[in-house]
Protein backbone atom coordinates (compact mmCIF):
# COMPACT_ATOMS: atom_id res chain seq x y z
CA UNK A 1 0.00 0.00 0.00
CA UNK A 2 2.89 2.32 0.94
CA UNK A 3 4.87 1.27 -2.07
CA UNK A 4 0.76 2.12 -4.12
CA UNK A 5 0.89 5.71 -2.72
CA UNK A 6 4.22 6.91 -3.47
CA UNK A 7 4.14 6.05 -7.24
CA UNK A 8 0.45 7.32 -7.72
CA UNK A 9 2.03 10.71 -6.12
CA UNK A 10 4.60 10.57 -8.36
CA UNK A 11 2.35 10.28 -11.56
CA UNK A 12 1.81 13.62 -12.13
CA UNK A 13 -0.32 13.29 -15.38
CA UNK A 14 -3.44 13.49 -16.70
CA UNK A 15 -5.83 10.85 -16.76
CA UNK A 16 -6.21 11.17 -20.51
CA UNK A 17 -2.21 10.14 -20.55
CA UNK A 18 -2.64 7.33 -18.62
CA UNK A 19 -5.50 6.39 -20.99
CA UNK A 20 -3.10 6.58 -23.96
CA UNK A 21 -0.01 4.73 -22.24
CA UNK A 22 -2.77 2.20 -21.53
CA UNK A 23 -3.85 1.64 -25.30
CA UNK A 24 -0.65 2.19 -26.94
CA UNK A 25 0.57 -1.07 -24.36
CA UNK A 26 2.73 1.28 -22.57
CA UNK A 27 1.36 1.57 -19.17
CA UNK A 28 2.35 -1.80 -17.84
CA UNK A 29 6.19 -1.51 -19.21
CA UNK A 30 6.09 1.98 -17.28
CA UNK A 31 4.33 0.97 -14.14
CA UNK A 32 7.16 -1.90 -13.70
CA UNK A 33 10.30 0.20 -14.08
CA UNK A 34 8.79 3.03 -11.24
CA UNK A 35 8.27 -0.05 -9.01
CA UNK A 36 11.50 -1.65 -9.51
CA UNK A 37 13.33 1.76 -9.17
CA UNK A 38 11.04 2.49 -5.82
CA UNK A 39 11.98 -0.76 -3.96
CA UNK A 40 15.77 -0.65 -5.71
CA UNK A 41 16.76 3.23 -4.92
CA UNK A 42 18.35 2.33 -1.70
CA UNK A 43 20.75 -0.62 -3.30
CA UNK A 44 23.98 -0.39 -4.35
CA UNK A 45 25.33 -2.11 -7.42
CA UNK A 46 29.27 -3.49 -6.67
CA UNK A 47 31.55 -1.25 -8.93
CA UNK A 48 33.31 -4.45 -10.85
CA UNK A 49 29.82 -5.63 -11.94
CA UNK A 50 28.93 -2.10 -12.79
CA UNK A 51 31.62 -1.03 -14.70
CA UNK A 52 32.35 -4.67 -16.67
CA UNK A 53 28.23 -4.02 -17.88
CA UNK A 54 29.33 -0.59 -19.04
CA UNK A 55 32.31 -2.10 -21.08
CA UNK A 56 29.89 -4.86 -22.23
CA UNK A 57 27.14 -2.02 -23.19
CA UNK A 58 30.04 -0.28 -24.85
CA UNK A 59 30.83 -2.76 -26.75
CA UNK A 60 28.11 -3.62 -27.86
CA UNK A 61 26.90 -0.27 -28.86
CA UNK A 62 30.37 0.22 -30.76
CA UNK A 63 31.55 3.01 -28.38
CA UNK A 64 35.03 2.34 -28.05
CA UNK A 65 36.05 5.70 -27.23
CA UNK A 66 34.57 8.76 -25.11
CA UNK A 67 34.12 10.90 -28.56
CA UNK A 68 31.37 7.97 -29.25
CA UNK A 69 30.13 7.73 -26.02
CA UNK A 70 29.39 11.74 -25.59
CA UNK A 71 27.47 10.94 -29.32
CA UNK A 72 25.51 8.53 -28.27
CA UNK A 73 24.60 10.39 -25.20
CA UNK A 74 24.04 13.42 -27.17
CA UNK A 75 21.92 11.53 -30.42
CA UNK A 76 19.82 9.87 -27.46
CA UNK A 77 19.23 12.89 -25.44
CA UNK A 78 20.69 11.41 -22.01
CA UNK A 79 22.83 12.68 -19.32
CA UNK A 80 26.02 10.29 -18.60
CA UNK A 81 24.12 9.58 -15.11
CA UNK A 82 20.81 9.21 -17.16
CA UNK A 83 22.92 6.28 -18.83
CA UNK A 84 24.19 4.77 -16.16
CA UNK A 85 20.81 4.76 -14.09
CA UNK A 86 19.70 3.08 -17.36
CA UNK A 87 22.53 0.15 -17.15
CA UNK A 88 22.48 0.32 -13.50
CA UNK A 89 18.41 -0.62 -13.49
CA UNK A 90 18.42 -4.31 -14.50
CA UNK A 91 21.87 -5.13 -11.79
CA UNK A 92 19.48 -3.63 -9.07
CA UNK A 93 16.67 -5.47 -9.90
CA UNK A 94 18.91 -8.65 -10.49
CA UNK A 95 20.19 -7.57 -6.52
CA UNK A 96 16.60 -7.02 -5.41
CA UNK A 97 15.83 -10.35 -6.73
CA UNK A 98 18.24 -12.29 -5.19
CA UNK A 99 17.61 -10.92 -2.06
CA UNK A 100 14.14 -10.60 -1.76
CA UNK A 101 13.44 -14.44 -3.12
CA UNK A 102 17.18 -16.47 -3.48
CA UNK A 103 16.07 -18.55 -0.11
CA UNK A 104 13.24 -19.51 -2.31
CA UNK A 105 14.91 -20.29 -5.72
CA UNK A 106 16.28 -24.00 -5.11
CA UNK A 107 12.65 -25.22 -4.40
CA UNK A 108 11.31 -23.89 -7.04
CA UNK A 109 14.17 -25.65 -9.49
CA UNK A 110 13.46 -29.17 -8.13
CA UNK A 111 9.47 -28.93 -8.62
CA UNK A 112 10.30 -27.50 -12.09
CA UNK A 113 13.14 -29.30 -12.83
CA UNK A 114 11.37 -31.91 -15.33
CA UNK A 115 9.98 -28.65 -17.23
CA UNK A 116 13.59 -27.08 -17.33
CA UNK A 117 15.58 -29.92 -18.79
CA UNK A 118 16.26 -29.61 -22.58
CA UNK A 119 16.29 -32.32 -24.97
CA UNK A 120 17.00 -32.32 -28.62
CA UNK A 121 14.91 -34.83 -31.20
CA UNK A 122 13.98 -35.72 -34.53
CA UNK A 123 10.81 -35.91 -36.02
CA UNK A 124 8.20 -37.20 -39.34
CA UNK A 125 5.48 -35.69 -39.65
CA UNK A 126 3.23 -37.95 -42.08
CA UNK A 127 -0.60 -37.29 -43.24
CA UNK A 128 -1.24 -41.27 -44.02
CA UNK A 129 -1.07 -42.92 -41.21
CA UNK A 130 -0.51 -46.34 -42.94
CA UNK A 131 3.19 -44.40 -44.60
CA UNK A 132 3.68 -43.23 -41.45
CA UNK A 133 3.59 -46.86 -39.80
CA UNK A 134 5.93 -48.07 -42.74
CA UNK A 135 8.36 -45.53 -42.59
CA UNK A 136 8.73 -46.47 -38.24
CA UNK A 137 9.18 -49.76 -38.84
CA UNK A 138 11.92 -49.25 -41.36
CA UNK A 139 13.68 -47.23 -39.08
CA UNK A 140 13.30 -49.64 -36.09
CA UNK A 141 14.72 -52.33 -37.92
CA UNK A 142 17.56 -50.43 -39.10
CA UNK A 143 16.32 -51.14 -42.52
CA UNK A 144 16.86 -47.12 -43.26
CA UNK A 145 18.33 -44.79 -41.13
CA UNK A 146 16.58 -41.02 -40.78
CA UNK A 147 19.03 -39.42 -43.46
CA UNK A 148 18.18 -42.08 -45.77
CA UNK A 149 14.55 -42.14 -45.20
CA UNK A 150 14.77 -38.18 -45.48
CA UNK A 151 16.03 -38.31 -49.13
CA UNK A 152 14.00 -41.47 -50.06
CA UNK A 153 10.99 -39.33 -49.67
CA UNK A 154 12.22 -35.70 -49.56
CA UNK A 155 10.08 -34.48 -53.06
CA UNK A 156 6.84 -35.82 -51.10
CA UNK A 157 4.89 -32.89 -49.72
CA UNK A 158 2.95 -34.86 -47.56
CA UNK A 159 6.15 -35.81 -45.25
CA UNK A 160 7.30 -33.00 -43.30
CA UNK A 161 10.66 -34.01 -41.57
CA UNK A 162 12.67 -31.76 -39.01
CA UNK A 163 16.16 -33.69 -38.10
CA UNK A 164 17.58 -32.16 -34.82
CA UNK A 165 14.94 -29.85 -33.08
CA UNK A 166 16.16 -28.48 -30.34
CA UNK A 167 17.67 -27.74 -27.72
CA UNK A 168 14.27 -26.92 -26.20
CA UNK A 169 12.70 -27.10 -23.04
CA UNK A 170 10.24 -30.27 -22.33
CA UNK A 171 7.33 -27.92 -20.96
CA UNK A 172 6.89 -26.23 -24.31
CA UNK A 173 5.97 -29.38 -26.00
CA UNK A 174 2.99 -31.44 -27.00
CA UNK A 175 1.72 -33.28 -23.66
CA UNK A 176 1.83 -37.08 -26.27
CA UNK A 177 5.42 -35.84 -27.41
CA UNK A 178 6.73 -35.08 -23.77
CA UNK A 179 5.59 -38.41 -22.19
CA UNK A 180 7.37 -40.10 -24.84
CA UNK A 181 10.77 -38.46 -24.97
CA UNK A 182 11.44 -37.72 -21.08
CA UNK A 183 11.27 -41.23 -20.37
CA UNK A 184 12.81 -43.00 -23.67
CA UNK A 185 16.31 -43.88 -24.12
CA UNK A 186 18.84 -41.77 -26.61
CA UNK A 187 18.36 -42.90 -30.24
CA UNK A 188 14.72 -45.13 -29.66
CA UNK A 189 11.84 -44.07 -31.98
CA UNK A 190 8.29 -44.28 -30.84
CA UNK A 191 5.79 -45.46 -32.77
CA UNK A 192 3.44 -42.64 -35.27
CA UNK A 193 1.25 -40.48 -32.66
CA UNK A 194 -1.47 -38.47 -33.89
CA UNK A 195 -0.72 -34.78 -33.58
CA UNK A 196 -3.32 -32.42 -35.24
CA UNK A 197 -3.87 -33.83 -38.26
CA UNK A 198 -0.35 -35.70 -38.98
CA UNK A 199 1.14 -38.73 -37.62
CA UNK A 200 4.44 -38.05 -35.84
CA UNK A 201 7.66 -40.39 -35.65
CA UNK A 202 10.01 -38.97 -32.98
CA UNK A 203 13.63 -39.98 -32.33
CA UNK A 204 14.74 -38.84 -29.11
CA UNK A 205 18.74 -37.68 -29.80
CA UNK A 206 19.90 -36.29 -26.55
CA UNK A 207 18.36 -35.48 -23.05
CA UNK A 208 20.18 -32.49 -21.38
CA UNK A 209 19.55 -32.36 -17.76
CA UNK A 210 19.81 -28.61 -15.73
CA UNK A 211 21.26 -28.41 -12.39
CA UNK A 212 21.14 -25.45 -9.38
CA UNK A 213 23.79 -22.63 -10.56
CA UNK A 214 24.04 -19.09 -10.02
CA UNK A 215 22.12 -18.73 -13.12
CA UNK A 216 20.04 -21.15 -12.71
CA UNK A 217 19.13 -19.69 -9.69
CA UNK A 218 18.64 -16.14 -11.19
CA UNK A 219 16.04 -17.48 -13.81
CA UNK A 220 13.89 -19.25 -10.28
CA UNK A 221 14.08 -15.57 -8.51
CA UNK A 222 12.92 -13.86 -11.76
CA UNK A 223 10.60 -15.82 -12.35
CA UNK A 224 9.10 -15.17 -8.66
CA UNK A 225 9.41 -11.57 -8.84
CA UNK A 226 7.30 -11.16 -11.98
CA UNK A 227 4.60 -13.30 -10.58
CA UNK A 228 4.99 -10.90 -7.72
CA UNK A 229 5.13 -7.84 -10.02
CA UNK A 230 2.61 -8.21 -12.74
CA UNK A 231 -0.15 -8.80 -9.88
CA UNK A 232 0.86 -5.61 -8.70
CA UNK A 233 0.78 -3.65 -11.86
CA UNK A 234 -2.89 -5.38 -12.48
CA UNK A 235 -4.07 -3.82 -9.36
CA UNK A 236 -1.96 -0.32 -10.01
CA UNK A 237 -3.53 -0.51 -13.55
CA UNK A 238 -7.48 -1.19 -12.56
CA UNK A 239 -7.14 1.66 -9.89
CA UNK A 240 -5.87 4.35 -12.10
CA UNK A 241 -8.74 3.79 -14.18
CA UNK A 242 -10.79 5.45 -11.42
CA UNK A 243 -7.79 7.72 -10.54
CA UNK A 244 -7.08 11.76 -10.92
CA UNK A 245 -9.73 12.51 -13.40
Amino acid sequence: MILEKKLFDYLDISKSTINKLNQTNFLRPFLKYLIIEELTKDLEVPQDILENSFNNFCLTNGLDNKAKVNNFLQINFLTYQELIDQITHPLKKNVYMLSEYGHLAENLYLKRKDDLDKIIFSQICVKDRNSAYDIYLKLESREFSFGEIKNLFRKNKEFIFHEKVGPINTSSLEPEMKEFLVQQTEDEFQEPILIDDFWVILRLDKKIDTFFDDQMKLLMVTELFEDWIQNEIQDMVKKLQNWHT
